[in-house]
């Protein structure tokens, strides 16, 4: 009993020496983890819940524009990056099969007209002999049945007529509005189709200046986007700015793709300055200055300066002559003290007459 009480005395002695320890040298490493307390004024900030979304950002207004006719491409008068007008020709197609469909329905009319007159007048002459029994009542039906029938033949030949102009006139592009041609998917000398569906000839957008961002936003988080909502979003090319928007509608038909469910949200957002580099911008080019061939059959050009230096005869530095100089040999011989904007000291002009001299 005594043994077991000195091991239990020894055992809180230690226990004591351990908590001493501990409480004396780790004492300044725990207060440095909990660190010391900051005293700040409160502020009133607002929580926001991000949303991570992609999307795609379109024209506001788009508008693919074809042909209801068949045929080869004539012309073109737009491009990439044209401004157009709305009722402005962008291009034409071949009219000679069209504008020979269009005869022949005119010859059809003129047929049928001089048909019908040739009728009517059998009708009326028919009707003035059964007035006096002169004509049997058969022969009367005959000629007002074969008026009526002529009759219809020139109201269908009309019809054939106002549509071979109409097919006509199809031939001609126009812009259906006013805007910006974004695509451009023929060339000069292409043959379009338009018996089973109407190609697209060029992609029009009206305006520039208004986009939408069409965002796929998973439906764990469709909850929580509203219209009328503030968003930012950014684009791979202007990697280091931010754009505003505000979400105009969230589409309800949901979209599918490798079983994950996401939404349509339809983002409206300024962009002005994706238009400009749309356009392209506006480039300063320097004009160039044509100096005269050397004698090497080679074209070089001179930097011409905006300022005049002022002359001062026996003053300032020895300079090398001028390119005149160098290129002919009569003008060596009459080389003076100064020429142009650059001095040829005495001596050296001396010294090249003297070289110039022919032997004797």
């Amino acid at each position: 009993m005594k043994k077991l009480l000195k091991i239990l005395i020894v055992l809180l002695v230690l226990a004591a020496i351990a908590v001493g320890v501990k409480f004396f040298f780790f004492r300044n490493s725990a207060a440095s983890e909990v660190g010391v307390p900051v005293s700040a004024p409160v502020t009133k900030l607002t929580l926001s819940t991000v949303i991570s979304a992609t999307g795609t950002l379109e024209p506001v207004d788009q508008v693919e524009v074809g042909t209801q006719v068949s045929g080869d491409i004539a012309e073109i008068f737009v491009d990439f990056n044209s401004k157009v007008k709305k009722g402005q020709v962008i291009a034409e197609l071949d009219k000679s099969k069209l504008q020979s469909t269009l005869n022949q329905a005119e010859i059809a009319l003129h047929s049928a007209e001089i048909d019908y007159q040739y009728k009517a007048n059998t009708y009326q002459r028919i009707l003035a002999l059964s007035q006096s029994n002169s004509a049997s009542a058969v022969d009367l039906e005959q000629a007002e049945y074969n008026m009526n029938a002529a009759k219809y033949a020139l109201e269908r030949s009309q019809n054939d007529v106002a549509q071979a102009k109409l097919n006509l006139s199809y031939a001609t592009i126009k812009s259906p509005i006013d805007g910006v041609v974004l695509k451009r998917a023929v060339d000069v000398g292409q043959t379009v189709a338009a018996s089973m569906s109407t190609p697209t000839l060029f992609v029009i957008a009206k305006d520039l200046k208004q986009m939408k961002v069409m965002a796929d936003v998973d439906e764990a988080d469709i909850g929580s986007v509203k219209k009328g909502q503030k968003v930012t979003f950014t684009v791979d090319a202007f990697q280091n700015e931010t754009f505003t928007g505000k979400v105009q509608e969230v589409r309800l038909s949901p979209t599918t793709t490798s079983n994950v469910v996401t939404y349509t949200v339809v983002i409206n957002a300024k962009n002005p300055k994706l238009r400009s580099h749309l356009h392209g911008g506006h480039q300063r080019q320097e004009p160039e200055t044509q100096a005269p061939p050397r004698h090497d059959g080679h074209l070089y050009y001179r930097h011409q300066r905006s300022e005049k230096r002022p002359h001062h005869p026996g003053k300032g530095p020895k300079v090398q002559p001028c390119w005149r100089h160098r290129l002919c040999k009569a003008r060596r011989t009459a080389a003076t003290a100064r020429c142009g904007r650059r001095r040829i000291p005495r001596s050296l002009a001396k010294r090249r007459k003297e070289k110039d001299k022919p032997p004797a």
